[in-house]
């Protein structure tokens, strides 16, 4: 009887248990990590809520490049209250917004302390101000911007298609800018007008795959984990708005699920 070399039965063992194929992927195309000991933080356990276009992925792909090589990379996170980090038991800022999370995540995961997210956060902002003041974005010059407004709009009874209408202009002058744009849903509250922030969070998605743009539903995301963790909305918003310090980390949480989900990177 013959004797069967190591490698044949490695090759046989192979074969049955991944038929795909053995070889290790020599490339790095459609892995994100950028080293081998990489975090095990909680968003692994999410589910991508959200959506992307073909086309917005290129800035994407380009951003997430250099986070691979080491470089630097600078991307924005805009928006209201909630992107600031307001604290609803404290007049100061919560201890670590979710931007500054972001940043930390990223950090560790591609092992880059070149990667940069900067907070623009404006407590009380509708996105007509923000459009009114949007060359603070523009002059930073990020590779990605992650928008995120409604809560204020919502209060201030704007139809969504207002509210639409000054994030489609939002959007274009970005990108005419070379910037990457992501909407993120508004997260739920429990006061002024959680039924029209509900709404906005439903249609936001679909209108951004008709035009386009990338979109992450925040807003699901958050009632999921409550749900998941067995918490009531008013623990997690104790003035019925403003996540307290800790549920601040659930939005990176959910950025981050999107981001690792994306098919990136390509050449």
């Amino acid at each position: 009887m013959a004797r069967i070399s190591i490698y044949t039965i490695i090759v046989i063992w192979c074969l049955l248990f991944y038929p795909v194929g053995c070889s290790p992927d020599k490339t790095g195309a459609g892995k994100q990590n950028g080293s081998s000991a990489t975090e095990s933080p909680q968003w692994q356990a999410f589910h991508p809520y959200g959506s992307f276009a073909p086309d917005s992925l290129h800035g994407i792909n380009r951003a997430l490049r250099k986070m691979i090589a080491g470089d630097s990379v600078r991307i924005v996170c805009w928006g209201n209250s909630i992107t600031y980090g307001f604290r609803p038991s404290s007049p100061n800022q919560a201890f670590l917004p979710y931007p500054q999370e972001l940043q930390r995540l990223w950090q560790k995961r591609y092992r880059n302390p070149f990667i940069e997210v900067i907070n623009l956060g404006h407590p009380g902002w509708r996105s007509e101000q923000a459009l009114a003041h949007i060359d603070e974005v523009l002059q930073m010059q990020p590779a990605v911007c992650f928008v995120h407004f409604g809560i204020n709009d919502a209060v201030s009874n704007y139809p969504f298609s207002e509210y639409a209408h000054y994030l489609e202009s939002i959007a274009r002058k970005l990108q005419q800018a070379g910037i990457e744009v992501v909407f993120l849903t508004p997260t739920p509250i429990l006061q002024y007008a959680p039924e029209r922030v509900n709404a906005y969070a439903q249609q936001l998605p679909a209108w951004c795959a008709q035009r386009g743009f990338a979109c992450i539903d925040v807003h699901a995301a958050f009632r999921a984990r409550m749900q998941r963790e067995g918490l009531p909305i008013n623990k997690v918003l104790p003035d019925g708005i403003h996540p307290d310090a800790p549920y601040y980390r659930w939005v990176a949480d959910a950025i981050m699920a999107w981001w690792v989900s994306l098919p990136l990177p390509i050449r």
